[in-house]
């Protein structure tokens, strides 16, 4: 389609010259991404909000790639509170009141994907999933999918960085590459867990539901958008929880339900469950 072509020749352009003024082209990318995403759901355009997505991940990551000693925390936070704020609507117009999953990358979805209920209850069929579907049905019961990933190419580029495969790692490796790379930039202070680790991933769901837990501690987050967001406004507009996120999903390679997200002192602290394998949830 060429007018697809022709956003992804502009998005192409600003990534290539994003160092001559990186805050006046995160901020261009964030709103063309913004109205992209909102002309594509008027009209039920999926390309249109595929797009939209891709450019205000683009947006974000401009600023992530700059050195940390240069990043205006500020303008970061406020990109991601305007993002925040579009996203938390857009749940709310689509009653969208379960939780969020996060799908690894299969057949169908090559980048993975996250999957927000409109319930709590809601039989998952991942051979109905596809990139060109936004809105899943089951019965009487729909979800939204987002596909890719939120801040796929950031988690790749990590990934890249530290000459390591999340989808190949276990999940100590996982999230020190993550604590280290966003320590680094000036996004947090550490990043700890405490769950169930097997490297060989396909006996999780064999175990008890107490393995299938994890807990995963955030201290400091500098980004306080972060933190003023619902649980899960904040699993996708969140650069830092949703990296998480999706990495841990990459690692398991299972389904992961975001459980809880709360804010004691200092700390962040998120609550996912391992839900099982693609195989498990095919049809």
């Amino acid at each position: 389609m060429p007018y697809n072509n022709i956003i992804l020749t502009i998005y192409g352009e600003i990534i290539y010259n994003y160092k001559r003024n990186n805050k006046i082209i995160s901020g261009i990318c964030i709103a063309i991404g913004i109205y992209l995403i909102y002309i594509g759901i008027y009209y039920n355009v999926v390309s249109h909000i595929n797009l939209g997505v891709v450019g205000i991940f683009i947006g974000l990551m401009i600023l992530s790639f700059v050195p940390s000693n240069l990043i205006d925390i500020k303008l970061y936070d406020d990109s991601i509170h305007y993002y925040g704020e579009f996203f938390e609507k857009f749940i709310q117009n689509n009653n969208l009141n379960g939780n969020a999953i996060y799908i690894p990358p299969y057949t169908n979805l090559p980048n993975g994907g996250v999957f927000i209920l409109n319930e709590e209850h809601f039989k998952i069929h991942l051979g109905n999933f596809d990139e060109e579907t936004y809105k899943i049905t089951s019965g009487n019961h729909s979800g939204i999918l987002i596909t890719p990933f939120p801040y796929y190419k950031f988690i790749k580029s990590i990934e890249e960085f530290s000459n390591t495969s999340f989808k190949s790692s276990d999940l100590n490796t996982t999230i020190s590459i993550l604590s280290s790379t966003l320590k680094s930039q000036g996004l947090i202070d550490t990043i700890d867990y405490d769950g169930y680790d097997e490297y060989d991933n396909n006996e999780v769901s064999n175990n008890n539901n107490n393995n299938n837990t994890i807990t995963i501690t955030v201290e400091d987050i500098k980004l306080k958008s972060c933190l003023d967001l619902d649980k899960k406004t904040a699993g996708i507009a969140c650069p830092i929880i949703s990296s998480i996120l999706c990495s841990v999903a990459l690692t398991a390679n299972q389904l992961i339900l975001l459980e809880d997200i709360k804010k004691e002192g200092n700390f962040v602290i998120i609550t996912v469950k391992k839900m099982g394998t693609i195989d498990e949830y095919i049809w």
